[in-house]
């Protein structure tokens, strides 16, 4: 699954944190609201600029923790 499928699956006008880390831990805090419709209308411009580019990315393993989503792709950034 990539980054884009699972921030699909929300609620319209969803606000989400997201800490996205790749395998040596560097970690990208991203806070985003969005319309998962076909465009995926961003708010947070400057977030949603920085998603945009690793949306595509496998995810290793995710998880919820409080209100925050912890997101480990495959591989560095």
């Amino acid at each position: 699954m990539t980054i884009r499928n699972l921030l699909s699956t929300f609620d319209k006008n969803a606000a989400v944190r997201l800490h996205i880390f790749d395998s040596e831990y560097s970690v990208k805090e991203l806070k985003i609201c969005f319309n998962p419709g076909a465009g995926l209308e961003w708010v947070y411009e400057d977030d949603m600029e920085e998603l945009d580019k690793i949306a595509d990315r496998m995810i290793a393993r995710w998880y919820v923790r409080q209100d925050t989503i912890k997101i480990q792709i495959d591989g560095t950034f």
